[in-house]
């Protein structure tokens, strides 16, 4: 696949001059070897052009292919330049010349094949008279006009009326910026009908040939519907050329806008994540927390029946185990309805757990068997009659225990 053709930024740019068809090739190579401040025998090298092609003028070297020109043996930078120079400078005296140049005509006895844009403000209205009717009478001996670039643009994309190119003009400063032929780029946009930097970039990024990209330019033309005129050979371009500084400054400006609009882009999804991932985070929080809820009320549930089972296991209860009872539910938030329930599973009433309550008369020291002896210097009856010869002390006084004696209730 033939690499695509475009000029790099870096190169020199040409646009400003312009040559006749007729005009030797050494004027060519002078201009080259200026820009490159060498010292170079143009002589030798239009003669080594000459060799090899045997052609020895301008217009000649201008139908030159890229396959041809990589075969011209000459030195290497002066090919590079010496091609951008046939590509880029203007014609004078012919239909294909640049639109950026003003009326670059030869002054008659001219010396010189090359004229400048502001060289020729000054040309006379009668040479410009003497041109148009030259024009004129070629056109009446029956010579058929090549279109030049922007003619077949507009032909082939616009119904053959005048097209506007001020809407292409920023898109075309970021691909010339990025190295691509003006033309070029002009003709990738009008081909995608100017919707998008990116698709034209693919388009002339695919290296197609002269004749595939022939082939793709009509494809787009049948597509857009808006052919005027069948396609003539085209001819150098008629796109007016910038200068260079505002190029670059255009080229500068749309990249660090199409910058900031990714950035921007980029910022808005990245907040629209994190505002997700929040909401997903504070959800799982919730649901943690009203699980972690759930269980603990579970395990305390489970382990306060586990304790009423143990307490009603013998069928009573004294006056302290009923005390620790409700020690025990205000410690672990247990309610009177949980309360209730957890006795509902282990089928007690209210009534039925109250009515276990065993009179208060047990040993105040092992708790188990009736109060049956009482200390005769406190006078408490306070021991069974197991605990009253094991303390030399009141359990409840803390008074010596002089003697104890059996208490008969009737």
């Amino acid at each position: 696949m033939a690499a695509v053709r475009f000029q790099f930024a870096v190169t020199p740019s040409f646009s400003h001059l312009s040559f006749r068809d007729d005009a030797d090739v050494s004027e060519a190579i002078s201009h080259i070897l200026q820009e490159r401040k060498r010292q170079d025998p143009k002589q030798a090298i239009a003669e080594q052009i000459k060799q090899q092609t045997g052609w020895s003028t301008v217009g000649q070297l201008r139908s030159l292919s890229d396959a041809e020109w990589k075969n011209l043996d000459i030195p290497a930078m002066c090919r590079i330049l010496l091609k951008y120079l046939m590509r880029q400078a203007g014609r004078i005296g012919t239909s294909h010349q640049r639109t950026c140049s003003v009326d670059v005509n030869m002054t008659e006895g001219s010396s010189s094949s090359l004229v400048s844009p502001l060289s020729t403000t000054n040309k006379s209205n009668e040479q410009q008279k003497q041109d148009n009717s030259s024009s004129s009478s070629s056109s009446s001996e029956g010579a058929v006009k090549a279109l030049n670039f922007m003619e077949q643009l507009q032909n082939d994309f616009n119904f053959g009326q005048p097209l506007d190119i001020s809407p292409y003009l920023s898109s075309i400063s970021v691909l010339t910026g990025m190295g691509f032929e003006r033309e070029k780029a002009l003709e990738a946009l009008v081909m995608i009908d100017n919707k998008s930097v990116d698709l034209a970039i693919e388009l002339l990024l695919r290296g197609y040939d002269e004749a595939t990209w022939a082939n793709k330019r009509k494809a787009a033309a049948d597509k857009l519907g808006r052919r005027a005129l069948p396609a003539p050979s085209p001819s150098p371009s008629a796109l007016p050329a910038l200068p260079s500084s505002v190029l670059i400054h255009n080229a500068v400006k749309a990249a660090t806008q199409a910058l900031h609009d990714q950035i921007a882009v980029l910022t808005a999804q990245m907040t629209q994540q994190k505002d997700t991932a929040e909401r997903e985070l504070a959800i799982l929080r919730a649901n943690s927390e009203k699980e972690a809820k759930t269980l603990q009320a579970t395990m305390v549930t489970q382990k306060y029946k586990e304790y009423l089972a143990g307490l009603i296991a013998d069928g009573s209860l004294s006056h302290s185990q009923m005390n620790h009872s409700q020690k025990y539910r205000a410690s672990h938030g247990i309610s009177t309805q949980m309360h209730v329930q957890t006795l509902a599973e282990l089928g007690f009433t209210q009534q039925k757990f109250d009515n276990m309550l065993k009179p208060d008369n047990e040993c105040v020291v092992c708790l188990e068997r009736p109060r049956t002896h009482i200390i005769l210097n406190c006078m408490h009856l306070c021991l069974c009659e197991d605990c009253s010869t094991q303390h030399s002390k009141c359990p409840l006084c803390e008074s010596k225990v002089v003697r104890t004696a059996k208490v008969f209730l009737g």
